[in-house]
């Protein structure tokens, strides 16, 4: 088993996750309070594999809103305390508001977030106040949950174990 699959990140990657969503928590309600937002500090990490959100980030080349974005619609998805905080369904307009160092190009269907469908919009309405929502396989990829992607069946088959890494 390489670090990536070894049941110990999957449980550190959980631990972590948590961590991280209650810092964003924290973040959100100061602002939703109108208080002074407490700095985003990163979690902690020991793991030799990155946590699945920095992956995932590293990957697609997120900026720093467009990760607290992501984590933010995971959250929505996974916790009840941040789903319940937020006073509206989450949207890019809400995020804005929200997250620090908000930029509008992140909306763009050329921008990783919706170039490769990390969240969905409700097409239902504009892109500004659709509700977004973290897709299944990317909530799967951020809290280490293995997962085959449905779309995927028929078209492609899973190779086994990965042999250990040296």
């Amino acid at each position: 088993m390489n670090a990536r699959t070894a049941p110990g990140w999957a449980e550190a990657n959980q631990r972590w996750l948590v961590a991280e969503m209650a810092s964003l928590r924290r973040r959100v309600e100061a602002r939703l309070r109108g208080d002074a937002v407490p700095p985003a500090v990163a979690t902690p990490w020991d793991g030799e594999a990155p946590p699945g959100l920095d992956r995932v980030a590293a990957l697609f080349g997120l900026s720093t809103f467009e990760r607290e974005l992501l984590l933010l619609a995971a959250g929505v998805e996974i916790d009840r305390g941040l789903r319940t905080l937020l006073p509206a369904p989450l949207t890019f307009s809400l995020a804005m508001s929200l997250l620090e160092a908000p930029h509008w190009d992140a909306l763009s269907p050329l921008a990783p977030l919706r170039r490769w469908r990390l969240v969905g919009l409700d097409g239902a309405h504009g892109p500004v106040h659709a509700p977004l929502a973290s897709d299944e396989r990317v909530l799967h990829a951020l809290t280490g949950v293995a997962a085959i992607d449905r779309r995927l069946e028929g078209v492609v088959r899973t190779a086994g174990p990965t042999p250990a890494a040296d």
